[in-house]
């Protein structure tokens, strides 16, 4: 027991030791994070605007493409309205966020089956990558929010699924529904996670009870949908109605793709962003010797595997093996091997999102083919 905490508190004080400065009281500023002043904050207590005075240097800036974000943005300004400061909201959202990314990864390595230093590791590898840190770092909390969200959503819905309760399908709801507040492509993610568990799990499970599986599938999706439909419906009904609210004409541009693929199969292999560690944008870092400790650590895993271990708990190695195998293919975006691959998957409309946020997928891998063995 001693041992135990000992170990937890050796790893709270290198979070503590990555993030020091943000829990400094002073105010973070960075090229996506700006100084909000009291009336800034209170200017944010009004229905959904489609353009914003504030931003853009004072010129304003159109807020179609992120109308999904009204919700957080009406509660900064509740909150600035009793006289809390925007410093100390960002700190207080972000510090919660990396709580919530710690025990959900954390939980969801325990379900697997692995041991609780394991579990320990995995957790702050998540919150501690150099894709997290850039994000915090340049500013960019809506989507860090958002990455820190996934791993207890999922989770939530392994829970909803099994458990077959309607009140773990509403838990699991409103987890996607805080996604979608702070950063909605962040739910593309979670939906090809899904997608991929749901087919491993019909092919490589043979099971009796298939039908009231597919009830449960059906049951939470059902939920899920209408919970998220009626949230959004704010923006979803006149962007139907009036068919004129449109995302930047840029986002559909596949020149783009060249422009922006910036990460090399060594950088998804490594898990090192492009950018580390100066955050410039075009300046890319080369391949650094001491990462290659991550990918011996994913796939040496298995070859230590212990034959004594479950079959299930083996099926759920393989099957995280699989994603980070289509990650590390993911992140690398428009670069070689096979770059035409990532053009098609961006032209066909449905995966332009994987543009901005292929990087997150691999943060699972490691977890996963991290074994107690």
């Amino acid at each position: 027991m001693k041992r135990n905490r000992l170990v937890i508190l050796s790893f709270i004080f290198l979070i503590l030791f990555t993030y020091w400065r943000w829990l400094l009281p002073f105010p973070n500023v960075a090229n996506d994070l700006h100084t909000r002043y009291h009336l800034n904050l209170y200017s944010q207590l009004t229905l959904p605007q489609t353009w914003f005075n504030d931003d853009a240097s004072g010129f304003g800036e159109n807020h179609t493409a992120v109308l999904w974000t009204w919700p957080v943005n009406y509660f900064f300004g509740l909150l600035g309205s009793v006289g809390i400061t925007y410093t100390f909201l960002i700190k207080l959202f972000l510090v919660a966020a990396i709580t919530v990314g710690y025990i959900g990864v954390f939980r969801l390595v325990k379900r697997s089956g692995l041991s609780m230093y394991a579990a320990l590791v995995a957790g702050f590898f998540y919150i501690v990558n150099t894709y997290i840190l850039l994000l915090v770092d340049g500013g960019q909390l809506n989507i860090a929010i958002g990455y820190l969200l996934l791993p207890l959503t999922y989770y939530q819905y392994s829970k909803a699924l099994e458990t077959n309760i309607v009140r773990e399908s509403f838990k699991f709801s409103l987890l996607v529904i805080l996604i979608t507040v702070f950063d909605i492509r962040i739910v593309y993610l979670l939906l090809v996670l899904i997608t991929l568990n749901i087919i491993w799990y019909f092919v490589f499970y043979k099971r009796e009870s298939t039908i009231s599986d597919l009830k449960s599938l059906l049951r939470v999706g059902s939920v899920t949908a209408i919970t998220l439909f009626l949230i959004h419906f704010y923006w979803i009904l006149p962007t139907l109605v009036l068919r004129e609210i449109n995302l930047p004409s840029t986002y559909a541009r596949a020149a783009q793709l060249s422009t922006l693929s910036f990460a090399t199969l060594g950088n998804s292999l490594f898990l090192l962003q492009p950018n580390w560690h100066l955050n410039v944008f075009g300046k890319v870092t080369p391949l650094l010797p001491a990462f290659v400790f991550i990918p011996m650590l994913v796939f040496v895993a298995p070859l230590l595997y212990s034959p004594s271990s479950s079959i299930s708990k083996a099926k759920r190695v393989v099957f995280w093996l699989i994603v980070s195998l289509i990650s590390v293919f993911l992140v690398k975006g428009a670069n070689p091997p096979l770059s035409n691959v990532y053009p098609w998957l961006f032209l066909s409309r449905s995966y332009k999102i994987l543009l901005s946020c292929g990087f997150i997928f691999f943060s699972f891998d490691w977890l996963y083919a991290r074994q107690a063995c």
